[in-house]
């Protein structure tokens, strides 16, 4: 396999990856338009695929295709997965995101729901959980963003799903590695391995943010704009 069409073979893949999570049923009019290629073109592509032991499809109706990718083609790229609250989407989230995305090929944001915002910081979140998912799921380093649980242990309900291979950790999130280890080693999910990122831009807390927000006195303008 040269490298052009390794390539290529691994976008496919991972196209498939994130639209299979979403369900395993896909119509061809779905792969297509992820593909970037015809009806035609993608069905081909997908054939070829089946040829070379990296999915197994089978069709559930007409237009209608049954996918799973294969251990052989899940070996060609690499999910990472991480999360937060996102309550305020600032360069420090942007930075970790991006630095997250580096450890592979996809990124996946468990973004957590307004409930765990309620219970872990006693006060109403600043943003709806539909919000957040909405605000990072529109950063080119996501690939796909969604929310989370409310029980911690359903979090890894959520992995199995994703199927990743790093889980991310934020530098403020440390707290969470022996816990997470704990919980992948009880779902035999322990060879999925745990990055720490150091990546820290001082100054930007969602409520070091807030308390400047609180604390500013703007003078009044007549820009319209401002």
């Amino acid at each position: 396999m040269d490298e052009e069409y390794k390539a290529l073979t691994k976008k496919f893949l991972q196209s498939l990856h994130v639209l299979t999570f979403q369900s395993p049923v896909l119509l061809l009019e779905d792969v297509s338009e992820a593909f970037i290629r015809t009806r035609s073109e993608a069905l081909t592509i997908l054939d070829e695929l089946v040829e070379q032991g990296f999915i197994e499809m089978e069709e559930h109706s007409h237009s209608m295709y049954q996918i799973s990718i294969t251990p052989n083609g899940r070996e060609l790229y690499r999910v990472v997965l991480t999360g937060g609250a996102f309550e305020v989407l600032h360069p420090g989230h942007l930075a970790t995101l991006k630095a997250a995305r580096s450890l592979g090929d996809l990124l996946f944001v468990v973004i957590a729901t307004d409930q765990t915002i309620k219970k872990n910081k006693s006060r109403e979140p600043i943003l709806t959980q539909d919000d957040r998912v909405e605000m990072i799921s529109s950063l080119k380093c996501v690939d796909v963003a969604l929310i989370g649980k409310e029980d911690p242990k359903e979090f890894f309900d959520v992995v199995e799903l994703i199927d990743p291979d790093i889980i991310a950790l934020g530098y403020d999130q440390t707290h969470l590695e022996n816990r997470v280890k704990q919980g992948l080693a009880e779902r035999n999910l322990d060879y999925i391995e745990i990055q720490k990122l150091d990546v820290k831009l001082h100054g930007y807390k969602a409520t070091q943010l807030l308390e400047r927000l609180r604390n500013s006195n703007p003078s009044p303008s007549n820009n319209p704009f401002s």
